[in-house]
């Protein structure tokens, strides 16, 4: 499917997530690093694990809200709260202000900057035809991967050195989003003026979803899953950092955070270069289930061999062998929970969908911390032994 052949509130959202991405990817990939270069390591963990439980709250309420009183509403508010954080943080570490301020407004972030996720997420979906929806989300999967690609590139150069300037750079690109949300968005009107006023939290719609069992034991999974990569990017980038040393390669000195970025960079090239063409074989096989099954093993078992590995060329073929696989398995599964969400409550589902994601930041924060008091061996075999289980929770559904 080509990009001009879309609707424009997709064209839209996918413009803005591909400016936001690319921008946020320079940063929170590094999130660990550049908090526990400000605090002590004990301290940074818990920080980390509180702004987890912070982004849990925000995305479920912003579920709640945007099928409440609209979506246009939310993703003002979500972006417009991203905005402000970003602005103050820029000149607190412009100015190399009190670090205790830097942590209020960080934390301020990652309670209400996340409201407008599930929002976001329920307008890509009215805009898409069923029988095109693996097509839309293996498009909007290899515009995440590229943005990711090129961030982690710009990120790994400058984020330790000139934060300040990528935090102004977030700033300028969130104010162009909330411009488009603003003035170029077309909102589904029944969804933004609805006959009958809803209560703003309405704890009836949550019951609901806490009572189909199929949609949260597949997002159970799913966000084991998602904790292999995540604990992996997570503590690998820590344990790179401060034990890998310096190497030259062609004359360029490459630290322990530009390794582990060179690695991130290689999946995500991999999955840019080679996600359309092999999305479209996944789909003419037409054997979903079968390759779920094997890629999602293969992506586990990579990313395990690969945390408990010291060898850089070792490490780099078997992060190969996982980009395939994620290409593989990651459209499947999200086709798998798409197709298990009512027409009816899309925003409320995707709230709740992506607050359970954010589980997988919450599980990944508590391997940060087991790293503290065990080793990277041992945090490996954990993250592994959890990837499959949710992969044996997901099969299942798969069609």
């Amino acid at each position: 499917m080509k990009f001009n052949e879309l609707s424009s509130n997709i064209k839209y959202k996918l413009t803005c997530s591909f400016i936001n991405r690319m921008i946020a990817s320079t940063i929170f990939p590094f999130i660990v690093v550049i908090i526990n270069n400000m605090f002590d390591k004990q301290k940074a963990s818990i920080i980390i694990v509180i702004g987890v439980i912070f982004q849990i709250t925000s995305t479920i309420a912003g579920g709640i809200l945007a099928d409440s009183i609209g979506r246009k509403k939310i993703l003002l508010f979500g972006q417009m709260c991203n905005l402000i954080c970003a602005c103050f943080i820029s000149v607190i570490l412009l100015f190399n202000l009190n670090k205790d301020i830097f942590l209020l407004f960080y934390l301020t972030n990652t309670l209400f900057g996340n409201i407008h996720a599930s929002a976001k997420d329920a307008l890509i979906l009215d805009g898409i035809d069923k029988k095109e929806r693996q097509k839309i989300y293996s498009l909007d999967y290899w515009i995440t991967n590229l943005t990711t690609a090129i961030g982690l590139i710009i990120g790994s150069l400058f984020v330790i050195n000139h934060l300040p300037i990528l935090y102004t750079l977030l700033s300028l690109a969130t104010a162009y989003t909330i411009y488009i949300y603003q003035f170029k968005i077309q909102y589904n009107c029944s969804m933004e003026t609805p006959g009958i006023k809803k209560k703003l939290i309405n704890i009836s719609d949550i019951r609901v979803i806490l009572k189909d069992k199929n949609y949260l034991y597949l997002l159970i999974g799913t966000v084991l899953i998602f904790s292999v990569e995540l604990g992996f990017s997570t503590v690998m980038s820590l344990h790179m950092y401060t034990h890998f040393n310096d190497i030259n390669i062609l004359g360029f000195t490459l630290t322990g955070i530009n390794q582990f970025s060179m690695f991130q960079i290689i999946n995500m090239a991999i999955i840019v270069f080679f996600s359309n063409s092999i999305t479209n074989k996944v789909i003419m096989f037409n054997k979903n289930k079968i390759l779920f099954a094997v890629a999602s093993i293969v992506n586990v078992i990579g990313y395990l061999i690969t945390m408990i590995s010291n060898n850089l060329p070792l490490m780099i073929f078997f992060l190969l062998i996982v980009a395939f696989a994620e290409i593989i398995y990651a459209p499947i599964r999200q086709l798998a929970q798409v197709n298990l969400i009512p027409n009816n409550s899309k925003a409320l589902y995707f709230g709740i969908s992506s607050t359970f994601f954010q589980f997988s930041n919450l599980l990944t924060s508590i391997y940060l911390i087991l790293y503290d008091l065990t080793d990277i061996n041992t945090i490996a075999i954990i993250i592994g032994l959890f990837g499959l289980i949710g992969i044996k929770m997901i099969s299942k559904y798969i069609q």
